[in-house]
């Protein structure tokens, strides 16, 4: 009698559970990575919801600059920004200069400072 190769039971329950482990140790790492690009999307939305406020404050005459909050719903998630505008000291003799504003920008984790000086009617802004 002649003998028959091929696979048995054991054999292909084996290999199947193989490449069950493997097929799931390849989709938990995209899930991960999708994860990952989500969260950094987020991170770039707030980012420009911070730079945007921080482009209206440099349009601002530099007389009308004021501190405040406010929010906005981004894809269904609610982000509060506020915006600080505090006496600045530019040449280290602990006295603020009437020309010179730190304006702090927070949207969540993002943190966004400037400089805002007023010059002879000419407005700069020093990263």
């Amino acid at each position: 009698m002649k003998k028959k190769s091929g696979f048995t039971l054991l054999e292909s329950l084996l290999s199947i559970t193989i490449l069950a482990i493997v097929a799931l140790s390849i989709s938990y790492a995209f899930s991960m990575g999708f994860k990952s690009s989500d969260e950094a999307r987020k991170e770039m939305e707030k980012l420009s919801y911070a730079r945007g406020m921080m482009e209206v404050i440099n349009a601002v005459d530099f007389s009308n600059l004021t501190s405040g909050t406010d929010t906005v719903s981004i894809q269904g998630e609610v982000i509060t920004r506020t915006w600080s505008v505090l006496p600045c000291d530019l040449d280290g003799d602990s006295i603020p200069e009437n020309d010179a504003r730190k304006v702090i920008v927070t949207v969540d984790s993002i943190k966004l400072q400037s400089i805002v000086i007023d010059s002879k009617n000419l407005v700069t802004m020093k990263r």
